[in-house]
């Protein structure tokens, strides 16, 4: 078989050899006719040849098409990044604007934190840790702030932070009065006796505050703004507290409860003040 084809592809060569250097007057005929057979071929091979650049141009434009659609997405995704970025330090600075436009109305000195850090209490955050103190002229038993109220009081302050008890925390207490009526009372954290205490509820609610000891006569509603009274020398007077949600009575009988909704979002703490004395 091998012998063969080397048989077929001499006789060619032969051929060629031959038909090249015929006469013209005897060589033309027989090329013409030879690319006349050809001719169909040609074409045909012509054509493959095309085809494949078609294809080969296709396919390079589909993996720079592809290329391209990668980096838009990562264009996009990386926009979309700046923009939830941009629009946090903007809830940032209008919060901080809040705060400071807050403490110009208490005219009291007061230095703006961040909070750094939390530790969690019974399904509540009862602590958070701050980014200022004694440095900043932070020592403790100072009031502390948010933009809806009252947040806790300092303690356990270092050179650079400064830890926050939280109105929240069951050993906080707080001289407070109701603002309408005047009706004075003791604000402690944890809910009133026979609040739901369940892990939705803890989910669903913001932590509730017990406001002890109101006159069982005092005129005292549902709804009415909770202020802190100015009494025992660490809140100053007139901070917003909460809201009273709700009114019981004692189990001893000598006393009337209300469970206050506080007023800052003690659970989405970001950015308080501390007044300084």
């Amino acid at each position: 078989m091998g012998q063969r084809t080397y048989l077929w592809l001499l006789a060619l060569a032969v051929f060629f050899l031959v038909l090249f250097n015929l006469p013209e007057q005897v060589g033309a005929p027989v090329r013409s006719v030879l690319r006349e057979g050809l001719a169909p071929y040609q074409m045909v091979v012509s054509r493959g040849l095309r085809n494949v650049g078609t294809w080969a141009d296709a396919a390079r434009r589909m993996r720079a098409g592809a290329e391209e659609r990668r980096m838009l997405t990562d264009r996009i995704a990386f926009l979309e990044g700046e923009v939830r970025r941009l629009e946090s330090l903007d809830e940032q600075n209008r919060e901080l604007r809040r705060l400071l436009g807050l403490a110009r109305r208490l005219e009291h000195s007061a230095v703006a934190a961040e909070v750094i850090a939390r530790e969690d209490g019974c399904g509540w955050w009862q602590t958070v840790r701050i980014n200022k103190g004694r440095a900043h002229g932070i020592t403790e038993h100072l009031a502390v702030i948010a933009a809806g109220g009252l947040v806790g009081k300092t303690k356990n302050v270092s050179a650079e932070t400064s830890e926050v008890l939280l109105i929240a925390d069951r050993d906080c207490r707080v001289s407070v009065r109701v603002e309408r009526s005047g009706a004075f009372g003791v604000l402690r954290g944890g809910r009133a006796p026979g609040s739901p205490s369940g892990p939705l509820d803890l989910v669903v609610r913001m932590p509730a505050l017990t406001m002890d000891f109101l006159d069982r006569s005092a005129d005292v509603r549902v709804g009415d703004r909770i202020v802190t009274s100015g009494l025992g020398g660490v809140f100053p007077a007139d901070l917003a507290v909460g809201e009273i949600r709700s009114l019981t009575e004692h189990p001893s009988g000598l006393y009337a409860m209300a469970e206050v909704t506080p007023a800052a979002a003690l659970d989405r703490l970001r950015w308080v003040l501390v007044l300084l004395k």
